[in-house]
């Protein structure tokens, strides 16, 4: 009986550790709406989605892949990290 409790206390404990809390990030419309607004889809070269897409060509709309491949391209957040990585590809190259 003895050798339960801790075994019951350790999977209580890992419970409570795993227990997360979530707190939304309130979204500014007007903020949101002015970065949508700067975004223009022929900014986007044919290049940057082609790895992605077979075809890219923004005149006939987007289909569901060609509009994540644009999204992801031009995530601020993923373009930064595509940066470093570049940098740090770079420096391997070099090396």
């Amino acid at each position: 009986m003895p050798t339960r409790l801790p075994a019951a206390l350790g999977l209580a404990l890992c419970g409570l550790l795993g227990c997360a809390s979530y707190e939304p990030d309130p979204l500014e419309p007007r903020a949101l709406l002015d970065a949508l607004r700067e975004v223009r889809l022929a900014e986007v070269d044919a290049e940057e989605v082609a790895p992605i897409t077979s075809r890219f060509d923004p005149s006939d709309g987007l289909t569901l892949r060609e509009a994540s491949a644009v999204a992801v391209r031009r995530n601020p957040s993923l373009r930064a990290l595509r940066a470093a990585v570049g940098v740090a590809e770079s420096r391997l190259i070099q090396a």
